[in-house]
């Protein structure tokens, strides 16, 4: 069995450290993920706190330190933080306006390794649904670095998921909370992706392309609040929209555009297709990919679902 680490948690960990060293209000809880804070703790140990498994007394821990003034980063797995915990997120942070920042890492099903009690698929679908809560899924270690930043920039709750990292190459542009960046502009059909799934959606566009397929590619990295113009013109113009997701479409994602779609009207019918994880538990113990391949989100797999969707729209 492969296992490789995700990269995008250390990424944050720097950034994380870089703000706070501005900031002397800043600090680090967790919940046994010391592999998020490892350069925090090192730098500031009198403004981290190590909880241990206990995520739920993890956010009330960090409901008072942040009750004093102060701007706390919540660290732990995805799904235990959002499963376990969703009460105290509710009730500690939520219900007094408290500034804490909730990060997750292992989010999806990069700890395929660890066995299903790992995989992360539910947060997306929770946090969305929380007041208040915005919900950021960064594809690349450059959103991770800005989520930090928009983050720190005011004492809104904030859910930030890290998946792994699957580099991509694509222009450069200006991260802002709630605007979707678009990589590329297609005739046939939008993929909205978002996380992990943005790689793969630039890999799958790109295998569409050989097959006579036009695809435009949305980077989503806001899920909350959801960039409603961007899927909206999309629709427009391709009148076709596909989203992908490394977690449980009921509630993620793909809800989230379908949204969209259903509450404003248009001058055409805007198909729409959800890929991800459909009302299933992933009970496999295995390689990231392995599982991904195994529901059908490897890019091969999405280009083959893609194109026959695409066939459906032009009969």
């Amino acid at each position: 069995m492969v296992y490789q680490t995700p990269r995008l948690y250390d990424v944050y960990d720097r950034e994380v450290t870089e703000v706070a060293g501005g900031d002397p209000g800043i600090w680090a809880v967790d919940a046994d993920a010391t592999w998020m804070t490892q350069v925090f703790l090192k730098t500031y140990p009198q403004r981290w706190v190590e909880i241990g498994i206990a995520e739920q007394n993890m956010v009330g821990v960090a409901a008072g330190i942040a009750s004093m003034g102060k701007t706390v980063f919540v660290n732990t797995m995805a799904t235990f933080l959002t499963l376990r915990a969703m009460e105290q997120i509710k009730v500690d942070v939520l219900y007094n306006h408290f500034n804490v920042k909730l990060a997750s890492s292992f989010a999806g099903v990069v700890g395929g390794a660890f066995g299903p009690t790992h995989h992360g698929l539910e947060d997306i679908a929770l946090c969305r649904s929380l007041p208040f809560m915005r919900v950021v899924v960064p594809s690349d270690e450059y959103e991770v670095r800005q989520s930090v930043r928009a983050a720190v920039a005011d004492d809104k709750p904030i859910y930030i998921r890290l998946e792994r990292d699957e580099p991509f190459s694509r222009p450069e542009y200006k991260f802002r909370l709630g605007k979707a960046a678009v990589i590329s502009e297609g005739k046939d059909v939008s993929l909205v992706a978002c996380g992990s799934m943005v790689a793969f959606a630039v890999q799958a566009a790109a295998l569409l392309a050989k097959k006579g397929v036009d695809a435009g590619v949305i980077n989503m990295h806001t899920i909350k609040p959801i960039d409603a113009e961007a899927i909206l013109k999309a629709g427009k113009e391709t009148g076709a929209i596909v989203t992908l997701e490394e977690g449980q479409i009921i509630g993620g994602l793909g809800s989230a555009v379908a949204e969209v779609i259903a509450e404003n009207e248009a001058s055409k019918p805007i198909r729409l297709h959800r890929l991800g994880f459909e009302d299933t538990l992933v009970d496999i113990i295995g390689d990231y990919r392995d599982i991904l391949r195994r529901y059908k989100l490897m890019p091969d797999d999405i280009a083959r679902n893609v194109g026959k969707f695409v066939k459906t729209l032009r009969r």
